[in-house]
């Protein structure tokens, strides 16, 4: 019995550079990736769902929005969105806000604040 990446696996083609579909027909979800083999799409008919991808210049994501499960170019109205940036000029892939929610850093880019929550690294961890 073949495992679900090997599914997936075998419906990847296309030479780096051209945009892909993979299918996994066994249970009903096709997934379309750009150029740069970044999801952009996936179709989940289990889940009647169809999922958006966006990302910035720097290959980070930004835009995940969930839509009503469809087949077709044109998407339905949204109902969820989750938004992500990166605004470190240090650290260009550092997530800084998640969904409106601002993480803060320690010097040694350890994650110290997200939600309002303050975090602390223990000993031994």
């Amino acid at each position: 019995m073949k495992t679900l990446r090997e599914k997936i696996r075998k419906g990847i083609s296309g030479a780096y550079g051209t945009e892909r579909d993979t299918v996994d027909t066994e249970n009903h979800i096709s997934y379309k990736y750009d150029e740069f083999w970044r999801l952009k799409r996936e179709n989940n008919e289990k889940f009647d769902k169809t999922i958006l991808y966006e990302y910035d210049k720097n290959g980070n994501i930004t835009s995940v929005k969930s839509y009503s499960y469809t087949e077709s170019e044109e998407v339905e109205r949204s109902y969820t969105e989750k938004t992500y940036k990166y605004e470190d000029e240090t650290h260009k892939d550092r997530l800084t806000s998640y969904n409106g929610q601002d993480i803060k850093y320690d010097v040694l880019g350890e994650p110290i604040i997200y939600r309002g929550k303050e975090f602390a690294l223990r000993k031994g961890s």
